[in-house]
């Protein structure tokens, strides 16, 4: 029996990059809560197998993430659901190389081998495929009380750091947020990716708060996941033509180009950024966002560059972070970014709105 579990985390599955947010997002969840790296491989797996299917079966559907809490153990608990025709010979399809669209039609079967528990309900109004991951072992008390603290208060802490295997040296970065006080779903989010070139950081602020804003969010990362090889200045136009028909949102994104160690960012609306200087010899870099709502009131963009040393952090929030608390007291520069963010999120974040902080440590741009 469960003794606690978190509104849900939701993301719509607009497109195949859709698939890759829902990856993304699970596998933060499960590194948070001390997964091992074999589990967390397995759960990332059977979340992008089952948005996938929703995609491709379905033309779409909802990822809904759900954090669990039973005793000194925490779970995740992914729901993906359609509104597709539904599935004809389901014990033929859960046994896997069955397949209505072309592909191997693993993708079903192979949740139930990695998964904890796995449930499927599927008629002419759609599919519900609910499945279930615990962490293998217990957690130590002091980690028991504060996660179980920040999921009462629906704040996540997602610790992810790219490693040795990077193909552009590394990039460690936390990311933390908060729904509005009230509210059970957040219209802030954010993403690092990948690129050709390096890493693109990218976070959103859906105007207001709740579901709207959550939606708006969710589309607005999605496309931006779609355009990430290209230049910054597409991107935008991109996510400011897909949001059109929702509330709207402001977005900063930063590409960091490893072999030339400079960063580009632009920003529209009221997410904000800094460049912390490992060097203190030289100064701290700041955004200059430009005023306006992705969606509603597009202005011209201007791109940025700046340099980057190794060991420079890139720290961006939304405006449910007060500015101040970037610079109030707390870990030193050069922490470890999960401890730069739960300071600031925990010092800086406003009961009256939606809160994001995400930084970004850069290790230096050598290729190997």
């Amino acid at each position: 029996m469960n003794d606690m579990e978190t509104t849900p985390n939701v993301i719509q599955i607009l497109s195949e990059s859709s698939v890759f947010l829902a990856r993304l997002r699970a596998r933060e969840l499960a590194q948070s809560l001390g997964f091992s790296p074999a589990r967390v491989a397995e759960l990332e797996t059977a979340v992008s197998e089952g948005a996938q299917n929703a995609w491709a079966h379905a033309g779409g559907g909802d990822v809904e993430i759900s954090v669990l809490a039973d005793g000194d153990h925490f779970g995740i608990m992914v729901a993906i659901l359609d509104t597709g025709p539904g599935i004809d010979d389901i014990e033929r399809v859960m046994q896997g190389g069955h397949s209505t669209v072309g592909t191997l039609g693993l993708g079903l079967s192979a949740c139930t081998r990695l998964m904890d528990r796995v449930e499927i309900e599927t008629g002419e109004a759609g599919t519900r495929l609910r499945m279930w991951k615990w962490n293998a072992h217990a957690v130590p008390p002091r980690v028991l009380q504060a996660t179980r603290q920040a999921i009462r208060r629906g704040v996540s802490i997602v610790d992810v750091t790219r490693g040795g295997d990077s193909t552009f040296g590394d990039l460690t970065w936390a990311r933390g947020s908060r729904p509005c006080q009230g509210e059970h779903v957040a219209g802030d989010g954010a993403f690092v990716k990948t690129t050709s070139r390096g890493e693109l950081i990218v976070v959103v602020d859906g105007a207001g708060h709740g579901r709207q804003a959550a939606l708006a969010c969710t589309r607005a990362l999605d496309i931006a996941a779609r355009n990430a090889e290209q230049d910054l200045a597409t991107l935008f136009a991109e996510v400011h033509a897909g949001l059109r028909d929702t509330v709207g949102a402001a977005m900063t994104a930063a590409h960091i180009d490893a072999r030339a160690n400079v960063l580009d960012w632009a920003g529209v609306g009221n997410v904000e950024a800094v460049v912390w200087r490992a060097d203190h010899s030289s100064p701290d870099a700041a955004l200059v966002v430009r005023a306006g709502t992705l969606g509603k009131a597009f202005p011209p963009l201007h791109t940025y560059q700046v340099s980057m040393g190794p060991d420079d952090c890139v720290l961006l929030w939304t405006d449910g972070i007060r500015a101040s608390s970037i610079d109030e007291g707390g870990p030193s520069r050069r922490a470890d970014p999960v401890d730069v963010v739960r300071h600031v999120l925990g010092a800086g974040a406003r009961d009256n709105d939606d809160a994001l902080v995400l930084a970004a440590r850069y290790r230096g741009g050598s290729l190997r």
